[in-house]
């Protein structure tokens, strides 16, 4: 993944949290309202149209390049979404991990899974 921004670890976070922050600031500062995460559709609980988190993500990236760091050329995030997999389970049926891919020459292959069973 290269240099990954990786929401599974401490530094990544606290580095998109920053961010936050700082976006919040401005938008206070300019009298705009901030971005917000939204549901998609009616039994949308999961709010998975996400304008606020893609907001502070790209703010990270922009910071990162006016401030000359290593820009991320990956960012990997865990998403836990549905409903419980079973009574009482922490474990969501959609969470999935996803990753956004800034630098196209982290792209080792592409390649199919095969869905024929398992």
């Amino acid at each position: 993944l290269g240099n990954c921004l990786d929401l599974t670890e401490t530094n990544s976070l606290e580095i998109v949290n920053k961010s936050y922050y700082i976006l919040k600031q401005v938008y206070v500062e300019e009298n705009l309202e901030l971005p917000q995460n939204k549901a998609a559709f009616a039994e949308d609980e999961d709010l998975v149209q996400r304008n606020l988190d893609c907001a502070v993500i790209n703010l990270v990236h922009e910071l990162r390049k006016s401030d000359g760091a290593e820009e991320f050329s990956t960012v990997r995030g865990i998403f836990p979404e549905g409903e419980a997999l079973f009574p009482g389970s922490a474990i969501r049926n959609k969470t999935h991990i996803q990753i956004c891919v800034r630098n196209s020459h982290n792209i080792r292959g592409v390649f199919r899974v095969d869905e024929s069973g398992f």
